[in-house]
């Protein structure tokens, strides 16, 4: 285990390491802001730390150049931006040295895209793949698309959340009040208090997408899932193991802090699909395919 890994993996989830209370949540927020001076520079970051400041609330859209990335990405200076930022540049969660023959050329699948920077990192890292970023919120997918569309069509944007039942999932922000106006959310049935809903994606109608995009001989390189808390249910189901046997490296979020026992049921899934864990990086696992 690398010592990034060690050091995420000894304590509890990123977004968890500060305690309760609107004062200290805001100012872990604030400093997350700072750090990103240091990984974009004054003239890019400043602004943003300024009107984070100023007026957490804003959804100023600024755009960045970032020396990991193969184009600019647009986001705004709320929380969630940020953080992704910083955990996917900053903290580099998503590296993969040693297994570009496993991505590179394979189809890549992103569960939880967000606004995309996973999306473009991966874009850029392995040039011959294509990349299905699957995004439900719809704040989030109007950045998604607006990163993705540098990439030449290399990256398709599904705007729709993975479930087990077909209709409208609800979407909510449970903290909005403190954590401002930004799209961290939960799912709900039907449609949320908030009046924001996406259209559900089945595992059978993933499979279908992926089956399109990649021949009867070929492979996922990569499969990322963070998808707030769904993947218990999901991954209980059994309804994704065609997706996951297909996988020659997987990156599963679990978020036990919302549904406990989501750590193990992900680790069954992997063990019954033939996916071996190499990593885990706070609460981010890692697999790859032992076939």
């Amino acid at each position: 285990m690398s010592r990034m890994s060690e050091v995420l993996a000894s304590g509890p989830p990123i977004e968890e390491n500060v305690a309760g209370g609107a004062f200290q949540r805001r100012m872990m927020r604030v400093r997350r802001t700072a750090s990103l001076v240091g990984l974009v520079g004054v003239r890019q970051g400043v602004p943003m730390l300024a009107e984070r400041l100023i007026n957490p609330n804003a959804d100023d859209l600024h755009t960045i150049r970032i020396k990991e990335l193969e184009h600019p990405v647009h986001l705004t200076a709320a929380h969630s931006d940020i953080a992704m930022l910083n955990e996917i540049v900053g903290m580099r969660i998503y590296d993969l040295p040693g297994l570009e023959d496993k991505i590179d050329g394979n189809l890549i699948v992103d569960l939880g895209a967000n606004i995309g920077v996973a999306a473009s990192l991966f874009a850029t890292r392995y040039p011959r793949s294509r990349v299905l970023a699957v995004e439900p919120h719809p704040r989030n997918v109007s950045l998604l698309e607006r990163n993705l569309a540098a990439y030449d069509g290399r990256i398709t944007a599904i705007p729709k959340a993975i479930g087990l039942e077909s209709g409208r999932i609800g979407l909510v922000n449970p903290d909005v009040s403190n954590m401002g106006h930004h799209a961290v959310y939960e799912f709900r049935t039907g449609q949320s208090d908030d009046g924001i809903a996406a259209e559900a994606l089945t595992p059978e109608e993933l499979i279908d997408l992926v089956e399109q995009q990649i021949t009867h001989h070929g492979r996922i390189g990569l499969l990322k899932m963070n998808i707030e808390g769904e993947e218990k249910g999901l991954l209980a189901s059994r309804r994704m193991d065609l997706l996951l046997q297909r996988t020659n490296v997987a990156i599963i979020e679990a978020h036990d802090r919302k549904l406990d026992g989501t750590s193990a049921t992900v680790l069954t899934a992997a063990a019954r699909t033939g996916l071996r864990q190499f990593d885990r990086r706070g609460s981010y696992y890692f697999f790859q395919s032992e076939r």
